[in-house]
C-alpha cells in the first residue's frame, strides 16, 4: 500500500471515529428529548441536573409527608362528621323523649295511655343503645382506644352498671390524629363523655342519659305523676348535654376545616416548587426534539457525503 493510500486510510479512520462520536452524542440528545416529552419531566435522573434533582427529591419527600397528613386528615374528618351525625341522632331521640314526658304530665292521661308512652320510651332506649354502639370502619365510635370492643351493653348484674342496667366497656383514652406538622387532633369522644350528665358543672356525674330514660319509663308504668315530673327535668338535662356536646364536635369540625385549607395550600405550594424545578416545558421540549431530530438527520447526510468522497479518493 502506497503512502498516499495509507494517509487516506488514516483520514477515513479518523473521520469515522469522529462521525461515530458525534452521532452518538446526537442520538443521546434525541433520546433525552424523547424521554422528557414522554415523562413530562426535564429532570429524570441525577445526571440530567444534579442540583435540581436533589432539590426536587427534597420537595418530593416533603410532598409525601403532606400526603400522609391528608390521609390522616381524611380519617379525622370521617370520625368527626360521623360523631356529629350520631350525636344529632341521639339529641333527636331525647327531643322526642322530652315531648313524650311533657305529654305524660297531663293529669287527664290514664294508666293505659302512660303505659303506651312507656313502651315508646323503651323503644327510644333501644335506639339509644344502638347509636351508642355505632361503628365506623369496624371500629366503635365511643369505645376510646378499645375500639374493637362493643362499648355499651345492658347487664344489670354487672356492678359497674348504671341504674338503667347499662354497662360501659370502653375507656376514656384519646385517639389523636396528625393533621399537620406538629399538630394533632383528638377525633374520638369516649362513651363516658356521651352518657354522663353533669348538670351543675362540678365535675361529678349527676346521672346518665340512659338512667334518664329508664327513670321516665319506670315513672310512667307506676303512674307516679311526681316521678314523671322529676323525670322531665332529667330528660331535659340529657337533651341539653347532648346538644352542648354536638356543638363542641361542630367546633372541632370547624378547626379541622381550617387545618384542611391550610394543608391544601401548603401542599399546592410544595407541588408548584417541585414542578418549577423538574417539569419540562411542553412547547420548548417539542421544539428541542424537532431541532435535535433535524440536527441528527443533517449530521447523517453530511457524514454520508464525507465518507463517499473519502472512498472515491481511496479508490
Amino acid at each position: 500500500m502506497s503512502m498516499e493510500s495509507s494517509a487516506v486510510s488514516r483520514a477515513m479512520s479518523l473521520s469515522t471515529v469522529a462521525f461515530q462520536g458525534n452521532l452518538l452524542n446526537k442520538q443521546r440528545n434525541l433520546a433525552i428529548a424523547q424521554e422528557q416529552l414522554t415523562s413530562g419531566l426535564r429532570i429524570n435522573r441525577a445526571s440530567d441536573d444534579a442540583a435540581g434533582y436533589a432539590r426536587a427529591r427534597q420537595y418530593e419527600q416533603l410532598q409525601n409527608r403532606y400526603d400522609q397528613y391528608e390521609r390522616s386528615m381524611g380519617v379525622a374528618r370521617s370520625w368527626v362528621d360521623q360523631t356529629s351525625d350520631n350525636l344529632e341522632g341521639l339529641a333527636n331521640l331525647f327531643a322526642e323523649a322530652y315531648e313524650s314526658s311533657v305529654r305524660a304530665t297531663n293529669e287527664s292521661l290514664d294508666d293505659g295511655e302512660r303505659d303506651t308512652i312507656a313502651s315508646l320510651v323503651d323503644t327510644l332506649m333501644g335506639s339509644t343503645i344502638d347509636l351508642l354502639n355505632e361503628q365506623i370502619d369496624d371500629e366503635y365510635l365511643y369505645a376510646g382506644t378499645r375500639s374493637t370492643v362493643k362499648p355499651f351493653a345492658i347487664d344489670a348484674t354487672d356492678p359497674t352498671a348504671d341504674t338503667a342496667g347499662v354497662v360501659y366497656y370502653g375507656n376514656d383514652q384519646p385517639r389523636p390524629r396528625a393533621i399537620g406538622p406538629d399538630v394533632t387532633m383528638d377525633v374520638a369522644v369516649s362513651g363516658d363523655q356521651v352518657v354522663n350528665v353533669d348538670r351543675d358543672g362540678d365535675g361529678v356525674t349527676d346521672f346518665t342519659i340512659t338512667e334518664a330514660l329508664q327513670n321516665l319509663a319506670d315513672a310512667l308504668r307506676s303512674n307516679d305523676t311526681e316521678a314523671i315530673a322529676s323525670s322531665v327535668g332529667k330528660i331535659q338535662g340529657a337533651l341539653d348535654h347532648l346538644v352542648e356536646l354536638t356543638s363542641e364536635i361542630g367546633t372541632r369540625g370547624n378547626k379541622l376545616t381550617l387545618a384542611e385549607d391550610q394543608l391544601l395550600d401548603a401542599g399546592t405550594t410544595i407541588a408548584q416548587h417541585r414542578s418549577r424545578i423538574e417539569d419540562a416545558d411542553f412547547a420548548e421540549t417539542i421544539i428541542a426534539l424537532q431541532k435535535t431530530q433535524a440536527d441528527l438527520e443533517n449530521s447523517l447526510q453530511i457524514a454520508g457525503r464525507i465518507l463517499s468522497v473519502s472512498l472515491l479518493n481511496y479508490i
